[in-house]
């Protein structure tokens, strides 16, 4: 074992992390009341000798009983009044999407609670609400806790191109007119193929999410691929495993996901996460990877987390994915710790804060390769363990300072056992270890600068 040691005065690094912990707003309801309500009050004038008839509380119906819609798809809930009335309360199931942004010019809508919502119009004898799903079913629509109605989501279906056949008038029929098909099984193979490609066709479909029943619709529901952000959420209740590729943009965000994880169960999955905050209680990994997954890819930008281990596979002991890739692209990320065997990719201008010791082995003894490119910047604060390759191009940081630290700031293994800096790239290792500030069978160290020590 080749020992290697550097006594190098190195400028102190300074990494300051800032959480931001929510706060919990009370806010007390406000009595309703119904614009209507008056017509149920006696006036306050009236006389017994003059009683005056008091009118009927507005009627409500629907223009359709039960109305259909297509999954992913605007369905309109049209709900009519027998007098102009300025609001009217729907109450509708979580997996039903409120579009607001389709809402008729001078309507509009607010939420109540997670199902109760305000439709508000000025003398209105007609209220449309846009709605839509992500899920199939039939859901039920309920207007003033009184007059229900019904709304149901069919899957899309994939309509084929056929040609049309042509007409032939029998009375005009003649021998010469007719011609025999006489295409190939060639031909007729690939027509069937062309067929066969147009049924496997499924569109890409976006969520819009504000809040944690959308978010984990969404994250529940297959044919879903892309989930933007719009709130704050917080939630507790279960997740599916991802069994498709995904990308959720938080849209500088928080998402409260207490003890809930992120869990892949698919082959060559491409999962992308950007520009969030995301607040877990849980201990073994926000992100995690099945034993069935393999060959997953991971990008973040600009994510934090106070999660204490960020990502770990649910394999026990070192049977880890062979083949994780995590790249940062761009951005500033912290809170990031990782028990995993990853290729691992700076780039495109990122900041990555890494905390506490890095990366495992994999399921065969496979070690772990970093690359940090040009411009972007990898601050560990704490030591890279089992790695194989490094190649700076832009800057490492290493500082190992943890509390009865024994192993180097860095620890090679097996493999290409080799440190490269290149021309643009820096370097800086501090280590409280009597062991070096590098450790292992390392068999190439090159720097193409000029390094002080």
């Amino acid at each position: 074992m080749l020992l290697l040691g550097m006594n190098a005065t190195l400028p102190m690094v300074h990494t300051v992390f800032a959480e931001t912990a929510p706060e919990t707003q009370q806010v007390e309801a406000e009595e309703l009341t119904l614009p209507y309500d008056h017509l149920l009050e006696a006036p306050a004038d009236s006389a017994e000798e003059n009683p005056q008839p008091r009118e009927e509380a507005p009627t409500f119906s629907f223009e359709q009983k039960e109305m259909r819609g297509t999954v992913g798809k605007t369905t309109e809930v049209v709900i009519q009044v027998d007098r102009g009335i300025d609001q009217v309360q729907v109450t509708i199931p979580e997996e039903v999407i409120v579009q607001l942004e389709e809402l008729p010019d001078g309507m509009e809508a607010s939420q109540i609670t997670e199902t109760k919502w305000w439709l508000s119009a000025k003398e209105q004898t007609t209220f449309i609400l846009p709605v839509t799903s992500e899920t199939a079913g039939s859901f039920t629509i309920v207007v003033e806790d009184e007059v229900e109605g019904s709304v149901v989501f069919e899957e899309p279906l994939v309509e084929l191109e056929t040609e049309e056949e042509p007409t032939i008038d029998s009375g005009t029929f003649e021998e010469e007119d007719f011609v025999e098909d006489t295409a190939t099984p060639e031909v007729q193979e690939d027509e069937e193929s062309k067929e066969q490609e147009v049924e496997e066709i499924t569109p890409a479909t976006t969520s819009n999410v504000s809040t944690w029943a959308q978010f984990r619709t969404a994250i529940n529901t297959s044919s879903v691929t892309v989930i933007n952000v719009l709130a704050d959420i917080s939630g507790t209740t279960s997740l599916n495993n991802i069994t498709r590729s995904l990308t959720i943009n938080g849209n500088d965000y928080t998402v409260n996901i207490g003890s809930r994880q992120f869990v892949t169960s698919g082959n060559g999955l491409n999962i992308t996460v950007r520009n969030i905050r995301i607040n877990s209680t849980v201990g073994n990994g926000l992100f995690l990877t099945t034993a069935a997954s393999r060959n997953t890819r991971f990008t973040f930008s600009d994510i934090h987390t106070n999660a204490s281990l960020f990502m770990n596979t649910t394999n026990s002991g070192s049977s880890h994915d062979n083949n994780k890739s995590i790249t940062f692209d761009g951005g500033v990320s912290s809170g990031i710790e990782i028990q995993s065997r990853v290729n691992m990719l700076v780039t495109n201008g990122a900041i990555v804060n890494l905390k506490g010791p890095q990366f495992y082995r994999g399921l065969n003894n496979e070690l772990n390769n970093l690359t940090i490119d040009e411009n972007s910047e990898l601050y560990v604060d704490g030591r890279l363990t089992n790695m194989s390759s490094i190649l700076v191009k832009g800057k490492l940081t290493v500082i190992n300072e943890l509390s009865g630290g024994t192993l180097a700031a860095i620890l090679m293994e097996r493999g290409s056992r080799s440190i490269i800096v290149e021309e643009t790239g820096e370097m800086y290792l501090r280590t409280r270890s009597n062991l070096g500030v590098i450790n292992g069978p390392l068999l190439n160290l090159t720097f193409k600068k000029k390094i002080k020590f």
